[in-house]
């Protein structure tokens, strides 16, 4: 029940296929997925057009913590 089976899932190779940029948000403070984990699935996209984007008053749900800072990086990474 829950996420009990998200702990064993690991999408890293499915990373791989991604051929479009792409922009990782993580939160500072996110205990679910921390930035270390962001900086794995950068790793795992192996691509030259990824960012990585760390905010640092935020948790698992930046788009609430620090809403302007989200949704401003967010609109410069698609309008780019």
């Amino acid at each position: 029940m829950g996420f009990d089976g998200e702990k064993e899932m690991d999408q890293r190779e499915a990373l791989r296929r991604i051929e479009i940029p792409v922009l990782v948000l993580a939160g500072a403070l996110d205990p679910i997925t921390p930035v270390a984990s962001a900086e794995e699935i950068v790793a795992a996209l192996g691509r030259p057009d990824v960012e990585l984007e760390v905010l640092g008053a935020s948790g698992h749900f930046a788009h609430l913590s620090e809403p302007d800072r989200f949704f401003s990086l967010v609109q410069s990474f698609v309008l780019a």
